[in-house]
């Protein structure tokens, strides 16, 4: 990104998201790197032609707020659905997929790497919360991630939520897989009984969202801005304070309660969005360019 700035034509510079700026307390700890990533940022923005962001969210907060760049500068793209990759990968038999991850019984999933937003203590502490119900006992529910536990950021404070499980049955349903290759993850989803999406943060709509419900399998997300945007109706998902366990808790029984019966109306709800594909987002770009080459002195 650094060198960017010393390139001499015109310039497109697609910012997903700074996230650092958001959240100072939880990346206080590498300041240095931020400042100077943010630096770079500010350098290459303020002479870019035209700034893309995923969501207006992060026009607004990253583009306009924290760059201070003038509106005309920035501008909106948002992403496709991974129809086209999901319909490439294919779908993996739901027995090589339990028996290879010992996925035996129901499960929800949140399929993300552990960053230092993405929450994953309060997941825990919300799910234990949930299994120690009536419901939530009879249900023999498992909370799948996929990535590893050992040397991620916030080991420490998801290890003490796990800790804090004295039940050995309901800590040994809460599995850690690893990162999984990605030819697999869509029968991950297919064959789960819900997604669970609790990130304090995302610079657009979270993919998990859209990726599950392409699998024909039912969301419960935290409530943030940025979500908004896509799903002006909300009415159909379990969604919860992600800042609040027992929200969440409730959220994860509804999910279970209302099993794949909500999906037609989740996937009415985001409208148009499932359906965007990658040649949307090209013809979106192209436009940018042309813009751009028609305003350029030759």
């Amino acid at each position: 990104m650094a060198l960017a700035q010393y390139l001499q034509k015109p310039i497109i510079v697609c910012l997903h998201d700074l996230v650092y700026l958001h959240f100072p307390e939880l990346y206080a700890g590498n300041q240095a790197h931020y400042q100077y990533v943010h630096a770079i940022a500010q350098k290459i923005t303020a002479r870019a032609a035209a700034v893309v962001f995923d969501s207006e969210f992060t026009r607004r907060h990253e583009g306009h707020k924290f760059l201070s760049l003038p509106e005309h500068q920035t501008t909106v793209i948002r992403f496709a659905a991974p129809r086209e990759e999901y319909s490439a990968f294919g779908v993996v038999s739901e027995d090589t997929i339990r028996s290879k991850y010992k996925l035996y019984g129901p499960y929800i999933v949140f399929p993300s790497v552990i960053r230092l937003h993405k929450n994953h203590e309060r997941l825990v502490d919300a799910f234990h919360r949930f299994r120690l119900t009536e419901i939530g006992a009879a249900s023999g529910l498992k909370l799948i991630f996929t990535d590893d536990l050992v040397n991620r950021p916030r080991q420490q404070e998801i290890t003490a939520a796990l800790n804090a499980i004295g039940d050995p049955g309901i800590r040994s349903s809460i599995q850690f897989l690893g990162r999984i290759p990605s030819g697999e993850l869509p029968s991950l989803y297919k064959y789960a009984s819900g997604t669970i999406v609790p990130t304090l943060f995302e610079g657009s709509c979270p993919f998990p969202i859209l990726e599950s419900l392409l699998m024909d399998t039912p969301v419960a997300y935290g409530r943030l801005e940025v979500v908004e945007e896509v799903i002006a109706d909300p009415s159909s998902f379990a969604t919860f304070n992600p800042l609040d366990q027992l929200e969440m808790a409730d959220a994860i029984a509804r999910l279970w309660l209302h099993g794949k019966s909500v999906v037609p109306e989740q996937k009415a709800a985001l409208g148009g969005i499932l359906h965007r594909n990658w040649i949307d987002v090209a013809r979106d770009y192209s436009a940018i360019v042309d813009n751009i080459a028609a305003s350029t002195p030759s």
